[in-house]
């Protein structure tokens, strides 16, 4: 009798063993009531020792009624594609050997996301540039971006732009946009299977001119190679330069430069010596121009410096080095030189030379020159 009853509890014992239920696998990520989820999102799940494969199941139903049981073979995750935006979904996991299944853990809930959050611009920005970036959140999984850009809220301007942007970008340059103007844009996700629903419409400006620098407004004894130096401007074609010594930019002396818009920048060249110039730029593209920027002034210089010999230096050599300042633009120097203060004496010599200095020769010894 006794030796029945151990009998029965050692077979009762190993068959415990044989069939022990498997430990249920925790569950991980997404955690429960989670929302804003890619539609490509890892479901991910604790390992189970003993183990040989885990199936999942995912539905829109809570309960997973008609949800069919998939294999994720020995991974403790798999990566889900092609979501609908917006939607909230149901997901349960379980732990599977040759011998044995676990039960299916507790039943997770998690939302996928529906709309793109926009980064910028900023949305109201201004001073934007007519090539400005339009930048958006990513969205892991989106196969595409629809963008709308248009100077009408409702977007159905004859301005509207719509473009089409891979999913591996998130921004768009946009180019040859008008200056002075406000443009609306918004932006949505696409895959294969679903489109979100547009994000929030942002605002931005772009500029209407562009920034003289230098040389800087009523300034004065500027050369007459001076170069004239404005603010830089992205997306730009050419800028348009007038110079005059009329400030209405009519007059006979007026220029009209045209310049690459990589150049923010101009030597001008001959300019009258002592005279004040007006001067002022636009900017522009394949299809709009700017507005000229306000309107600044220089004046030129009208005299060079002599340096040595000092005036009423004494002792000097006979073929004395006569040295002036550099006039930057002049392609040449008279000089004169004279016994005779006033240059009329049958000494006077007249010296056109390209040099700032000039090497005198065989002057008279004790002898005051100007």
């Amino acid at each position: 009798m006794n030796k029945n009853y151990f009998l029965l509890f050692f077979l009762a014992l190993c068959s415990s063993f044989t069939y022990a239920i498997l430990p249920t696998p925790a569950m991980v990520s997404p955690t429960h009531g989670s929302s804003e989820q890619n539609i490509n999102v890892m479901l991910d799940w604790g390992n189970v020792t003993g183990a040989t494969l885990y199936e999942y199941k995912l539905s829109l139903d809570p309960a997973l009624n008609g949800a069919s049981a998939i294999s994720t073979s020995t991974n403790t995750y798999v990566n889900t594609s092609n979501l609908l935006f917006g939607t909230s979904y149901y997901w349960a996991v379980r732990a599977k050997s040759a011998t044995d299944s676990s039960n299916w853990s507790v039943i997770y809930q998690f939302a996928t996301l529906d709309n793109i959050v926009m980064v910028g611009p900023a949305n109201g920005a201004i001073f934007q540039q007519v090539n400005v970036m339009l930048d958006w959140g990513n969205v892991s999984g989106a196969s595409t971006f629809d963008l709308e850009i248009d100077t009408s809220a409702n977007f159905n301007s004859t301005l509207r732009q719509y473009q089409s942007i891979p999913g591996s970008n998130s921004y768009y340059n946009t180019s040859n946009l008008l200056f002075a103007t406000k443009y609306y844009w918004r932006v949505r996700a696409l895959h294969a299977t679903d489109t979100t629903i547009w994000s929030s419409v942002w605002n931005f400006n772009t500029h209407d001119n562009i920034t003289l620098i230098a040389p800087s407004n009523n300034t004065i004894n500027q050369n007459v190679d001076v170069q004239l130096d404005w603010s830089n401007a992205s997306g730009i074609s050419y800028y348009d330069l007038e110079i005059d010594t009329n400030i209405n930019f009519n007059s006979a002396l007026h220029q009209y430069q045209s310049i690459l818009g990589s150049n923010s920048y101009y030597y001008t060249s001959n300019l009258l010596f002592a005279t004040k110039y007006y001067w002022r730029a636009r900017a522009r593209h394949a299809t709009d121009t700017s507005s000229w920027t306000s309107i600044w002034n220089f004046t030129t210089h009208d005299n060079i410096s002599l340096l040595t010999p000092a005036n009423d230096a004494i002792n000097q050599p006979v073929d004395v080095q006569l040295d002036w300042s550099t006039v930057t633009g002049s392609t040449s120097y008279d000089m004169e030189i004279d016994t005779n203060v006033n240059f009329t004496s049958g000494l006077h010599q007249y010296v056109s030379t390209a040099n700032s200095y000039f090497y005198t020769s065989n002057l008279r010894f004790s002898t005051k020159y100007y």
